[in-house]
């Protein structure tokens, strides 16, 4: 701590520049305003450039984002499966800003904006943090999966492809951060120096959320029901279709039975309607479609039991959603799948059950074991919350966020 205090100090009167690369629309993204607070309270000055409608600059919340126009032609729709390319293109957009602004570091959020920050950082002599929110690889396997990809030779080639690029920008970057210990026991299986991955968790920033005030007109509207909740996305590897079966196995054994879906796009909802309808549960099921990072403390507080049913993969077993830590601050017991991340944390926790991925029976059982033993329900909850005031907090995780950048600048000084 006394090493952070002093940097604090040393930056004061000349701040050091970091320029964090994230190729998607800024707002939101909830990883990427975390580490850019944690900066910012600590002396940095942060550079954001992300994607835009156009090019313009503007602060976010103490943070300089600059908004780019990338190009969306049909060449680059023909290519999109391949994930990497505009190299050159981003790579002179940083250094163009590099020049103006004289930047100490170069922060790429997710593996998709790693090639250009390297070729940017080896030009311009600036050491680079590749922060890998999720395993990009098998991330974009998954999401293949999901749509049309022509032929399953054009998407293993894609697939190898991403692997291929990962190994290099992994052997590349100065500092790699991950989600989950299991992604970083992975990298270091696959040759990787362990002292050069850190493992920075999706944890919750308990005072950032606690300013979220609860919108007591939604705990109205629910009041009385038994509300199993799951919230985020609807892609095919978040498993919803075997809750959603789960549920049409209680319908009869529950009286005031509702699932909260919070989330999703208007295609995707409309599939899972049609499943519902199907199951017969469409008026026990409600879609709330997007929801905003504030109105998600509301969603949370009203629920019984809240829901991670995402599919056991590669994917999912090297990674751990924010979603965990916010059901857990919010005193919810939680019922998730046997991926290893998920498994590994709410059995230490005592916070939830663990249920098979992809068993509807499994999740039946469970969710029918705390409506039978609510007391067992409510100890759960408070394990959570103590494991996250305790330990699953961004106030320990940006501590390593802080040490990550004071051993870059020192080494590459």
């Amino acid at each position: 701590m006394e090493t952070h205090k002093a940097n604090k100090l040393r930056l004061k009167d000349m701040p050091i520049k970091t320029c964090m690369v994230l190729d998607a629309p800024f707002p939101p993204d909830i990883r990427v305003e975390k580490e850019a607070r944690t900066l910012i309270r600590n002396g940095y000055e942060v550079h954001l450039l992300c994607v835009g409608g156009q090019n313009e600059t503007e602060t976010v919340g103490n943070i300089f984002v600059h908004r780019v126009v990338i190009d969306r032609s049909s060449i680059y729709k023909r290519l999109k499966l391949f994930n990497f390319f505009h190299i050159t293109s981003w790579a002179k957009k940083i250094l163009r800003l590099h020049h103006k602004e004289i930047f100490s570091v170069i922060h790429a959020h997710d593996l998709m904006t790693a090639p250009y920050a390297l070729l940017a950082g080896k030009k311009a002599k600036i050491p680079v943090i590749l922060d890998m929110h999720e395993n990009y690889p098998e991330a974009q396997k998954a999401y293949r999966s999901n749509i049309e990809v022509g032929t399953s030779i054009k998407a293993n080639i894609a697939y190898w492809l991403d692997r291929l690029v990962e190994k290099i920008c992994v052997q590349s970057a100065f500092q790699v951060i991950v989600v989950a210990k299991e992604r970083k026991k992975q990298l270091i299986n696959q040759g990787f120096a362990e002292s050069k991955i850190s493992v920075i968790s999706n944890t919750v920033d308990i005072d950032y959320v606690s300013k979220n005030p609860v919108k007591f007109e939604l705990l109205k509207k629910h009041e009385g029901k038994f509300i199993i909740t799951y919230i985020g996305g609807f892609g095919v590897h978040r498993g919803l279709e075997t809750l959603i079966e789960s549920v049409a196995l209680i319908k009869d054994k529950i009286g005031d039975l509702c699932l909260l879906l919070v989330g999703g796009r208007s295609l995707e909802i409309e599939k899972f309607k049609t499943l519902c309808r199907r199951l017969g549960v469409e008026n026990l099921v409600e879609f709330v479609g997007w929801a905003s990072f504030e109105q998600i403390p509301s969603y949370i507080h009203l629920s019984t039991i809240c829901i991670i049913p995402h599919k056991k993969s590669r994917h999912t077993d090297t990674t751990v959603p924010h979603k965990l830590f916010q059901y857990m601050l919010f005193e919810k017991p939680i019922i998730a799948t046997d991926c290893l991340p998920l498994k590994r944390i709410i059995q230490e926790c005592k916070c939830g059950i663990v249920v098979k991925s992809g068993d509807p029976a499994s999740f039946a059982e469970a969710i029918m074991a705390l409506y039978s033993n609510p007391k067992l329900s409510e100890e759960m909850g408070r394990n959570g919350k103590s494991a996250v005031m305790g330990k699953y907090n961004w106030g320990k995780s940006e501590q390593v966020l802080l040490k990550i950048y004071e051993k870059v600048l020192t080494l590459s000084s």
